[in-house]
């Protein structure tokens, strides 16, 4: 997926929450990262609840606030 400022997905909340989930996803399958990574511990404390169970769809919006505040974006995800 391809997130430029210039198109209309950019800024389409749907696509944002969508494309989130999928690097959640992804992240918390991966690992290589988590020793650098300052959002990877609220990523996986989120993702491990219990009321989660794994499944990053349950995720609530205050879980992807928490995550992407301590995000960085160096694109490795």
């Amino acid at each position: 997926m391809n997130f430029n400022p210039a198109t209309e997905n950019f800024w389409d909340p749907k696509t944002l929450h969508t494309n989130m989930e999928r690097v959640f996803d992804i992240c918390h399958g991966c690992r290589r990262c988590f020793n650098l990574c300052p959002s990877f511990a609220d990523l996986f404390n989120a993702v491990d609840a219990e009321p989660v169970d794994g499944d990053v769809k349950k995720l609530t919006s205050l879980d992807h606030q928490k995550i992407v505040d301590d995000c960085y974006y160096c694109k490795l995800c």
